[in-house]
């Protein structure tokens, strides 16, 4: 019994003493987390060192090109349908938003189309822009000053504290 421990032992340190084996027990993990962070960075900010993304819109009823207003990273270029028609569009611009001509606006779906995977920031950057004018179209229509609205929106926000043993609390 006593040769088969030291036969196991004399193995177990043979394998776990080599370098390769105690570097990639402390490096694998770390290059697998970084490998997976660079995938998500990438994911959620694509405007790192990219030029402003021009947008070609067609909104036929006009609520848009009224309201929503280009940003730091987003420019709106507005079209009619037969600029759209085109397939070269693509050339030069990043997409095309196609704005239906529709009264209901309270479950509106709206088409955007790009050579590119468009990213999640980009695309609720859109969404929130035609969601707030949409809004003050509707609001518009229905006689309500913005005023009244903004009026009444809260801004809340949430601060997370430590709450220690001794029932102090720490940022």
């Amino acid at each position: 019994m006593n040769k088969i421990l030291l036969i196991t032992k004399r193995e177990y340190l043979s394998r776990v003493m080599k370098k390769s084996f105690l570097v990639m027990t402390i490096l694998g993990p770390i290059l697998i987390a970084a490998f997976y962070a660079i995938i998500i960075f990438f994911a959620i900010n694509d405007n790192i060192g990219n030029e402003v993304k021009k947008i070609a819109v067609v909104d036929n009823n006009g609520v848009l090109k009224k309201r929503m207003q280009n940003s730091d990273f987003i420019s709106f270029t507005y079209i009619n349908n037969e600029q759209a028609a085109d397939t070269a569009i693509y050339d030069n611009y990043y997409a095309l938003l196609q704005v239906p001509d529709t009264v209901n606006t309270k479950d509106l779906i709206i088409k955007i189309g790009s050579r590119e995977n468009i990213s999640l920031q980009t695309k609720g950057a859109i969404e929130s822009k035609i969601k707030d004018a949409y809004e003050s179209d509707n609001m518009e229509k229905l006689g309500i000053p913005a005023e009244l609205l903004d009026s009444v929106k809260a801004n809340i926000s949430i601060q997370a504290l430590k709450i220690e043993k001794d029932g102090k609390s720490t940022d």
